[in-house]
């Protein structure tokens, strides 16, 4: 089991790239910008779900989470952990 030890722009996370994640479940657009910036890798897999934030938003059905994460092209064939 994890813990959330550390605080990413407001969101409590193991790691950055699972507060991504955490923000493209819940479409918090201005989060996920910031964690970009930050230099969270755009395709990487949450430790707690073993998708990408992609994978994360669409299957929540973000659409304006979807849009944002498209137009930074992400690689769309990038297979989560479950697959």
């Amino acid at each position: 089991m994890w813990t959330a030890d550390e605080k990413f722009h407001g969101i409590y996370a193991a790691f950055a790239v699972d507060a991504f994640c955490i923000a493209a479940a819940n479409n918090l657009l201005k989060e996920m910008k910031l964690l970009l910036s930050d230099g969270v890798a755009l395709n990487s897999l949450a430790s707690f779900s073993g998708r990408n934030a992609l994978q994360t938003a669409a299957g929540c059905g973000h659409i304006r989470g979807v849009e944002l994460l498209i137009e930074l092209n992400p690689d769309i064939n990038v297979a989560d952990r479950n697959d």
